[in-house]
Order: structure tokens, then C-alpha cells, then sequence
């Protein structure tokens, strides 16, 4: 099974809205331990796995921020982006304390269909990569009106220069 995961983006204040509270509930993240990111996995039958999983277990996930949704930050097997580094680490430390408030040893995990064990072995074989970032919307036409904007005022002086030297010789 491919445990990789990634960090979703910030859901800011969205929480106060009662409508988006279930919604996000409905993710399978329980907004009231809600940071600023949550992790989700990239293949929906790990997620599924961890949805049938014991109770426990899925609650010790769901506490330390991990979601039923999957995503996916283009990273390749195995792999995440640099950039999450820090939020990763932090997040694992989250699970593992979670998984400890609950009595759930990672070499001895519940039965189920979602393998504890195999997840912290290719959590810790992970490698960070260098993601390229999405470029922004092109601003190609701003540069087209530019150039436009820039040919016709050359033309116009042009002209004015033209008319200059032709008055100025015409005396």
C-alpha cells in the first residue's frame, strides 16, 4: 500500500462557519484540533484503509491532523516536497504522541486494513524533492498592450520629430 502523504493548504477562518465545520468534519478532520494544515494521503485506498481501521487508531490520525481526502503535491513515490520538511516532522511527532495517549504501540498496531508499521517505514524512507512551483497566470497580454502602447508612442514621435525638422528647415 502507498502511505505517502501530503500537506494540504491553510483553511483559515473558514472554521467559523458552521456549514464548513461539517464539511471539513465530513473530510474526515476534526476541525476543533484543526493547525493550519492538514496532511492527506495520495492514494484514496490508503485513506480508505484508514477510514475501516479501528476506532482508536483513526482518531490518533485524525487528532495529529490527517485527513480521509487524498491530494497530491506532484512529489514522486516515496518522496515529498522540501518545503514541508518541518510541518512533516512535526506532524509524525503529533501522531506518534497521539498514538501513545491512546496505548497504540507502532511495532504491535490494532488489525485492520491500514499497516501502522509499514506507514512510519516509508514515512521515514521518504525523501524530500525539489517540487517546481506552479507558474502563475501569464501576463501575457499586459505585455502585448505594453509593446503596443511603446510602438505607437515611438511612432508618434517619429512623427512629431519629423514635422519638428521639416518646420525647422522650411524657415
Amino acid at each position: 500500500m502507498n502511505y505517502d502523504f501530503d500537506k494540504s493548504r491553510h483553511l483559515g477562518a473558514v472554521l467559523d462557519d458552521p456549514d464548513m465545520f461539517e464539511k471539513i468534519k465530513a473530510l474526515g478532520v476534526d476541525p476543533r484540533v484543526y493547525d493550519t494544515h492538514t496532511f492527506l494521503f495520495r492514494d484514496q485506498r490508503t485513506s480508505d484503509a484508514l477510514r475501516n481501521s479501528p476506532k482508536p487508531l483513526l482518531e490518533a490520525f485524525q487528532a495529529a491532523n490527517f485527513g480521509l481526502a487524498v491530494t497530491s503535491s506532484g512529489a514522486p513515490r516515496g518522496c515529498y516536497p522540501v518545503q514541508e520538511i518541518l510541518d512533516r516532522s512535526h506532524g509524525l511527532m503529533r501522531l506518534i504522541d497521539e498514538l501513545d495517549a491512546r496505548n497504540i504501540v507502532i511495532k504491535q498496531p490494532p488489525p485492520g486494513p491500514f499497516n501502522l508499521l509499514d506507514f512510519f517505514n516509508q514515512a521515514n524512507d521518504a525523501k524530500p524533492v525539489e517540487i517546481a512551483q506552479p507558474r502563475k497566470a501569464s501576463r501575457g497580454w499586459l505585455r502585448l498592450i505594453g509593446g503596443l502602447l511603446k510602438f505607437v508612442l515611438g511612432v508618434i514621435t517619429a512623427i512629431v520629430l519629423v514635422l519638428a525638422v521639416g518646420y525647422f528647415f522650411a524657415r
